[in-house]
């Protein structure tokens, strides 16, 4: 009498840790993009513009010229309306990073991707955060590779 072959199918123990695995490596991704745009470059101040003034006086004192930066206040507004969300969806497991445009309407030019991102905000320090996330991935993907590569074995 024949016996059918029956493969073996992983144990729960398995799946679970398996799960558990690929999790901890979509947060670590996601991490660390939420890193890259939470993240400010230094400040950079601008060339100085001449301030006029309502009636001609002394320079300001408390100032010491009349001659301020063109540069801004940052309000922390762009870091706020960034937010990472870890999700499992059917089989997949999805880690979303992304920046809220209704708190930060300007993110794409600040951080956005490459053809939207503003050529200044580039030069001033600011990172792309679907390039970086482009770069960071292939680490990320290897790392899954080998989780399953522990599961065969």
């Amino acid at each position: 009498m024949t016996r059918a072959i029956i493969p073996d199918r992983p144990s729960r123990v398995m799946l679970s840790r398996l799960e558990r695995d690929l999790r901890m490596e979509a947060e670590k991704f996601g991490a660390k993009v939420l890193r890259i745009g939470t993240h400010y470059p230094p400040q950079v101040k601008g060339k100085p513009v001449f301030r006029k003034r309502k009636r001609t006086t002394a320079p300001d004192r408390r100032k010491g010229s009349r001659y301020v930066s063109s540069g801004y206040k940052r309000t922390g507004t762009l870091r706020r309306s960034w937010h990472f969300d870890i999700a499992t969806r059917g089989t997949a497991i999805v880690a979303t990073v992304a920046s809220a445009s209704s708190v930060a309407p300007y993110n794409v030019v600040v951080q956005g991707p490459k053809d939207a991102q503003s050529e200044r905000m580039r030069s001033r320090g600011w990172k792309s955060v679907p390039e970086e996330a482009t770069k960071l991935w292939p680490k990320t993907e290897k790392a899954v590779e080998r989780i399953f590569e522990r599961l065969t074995k």
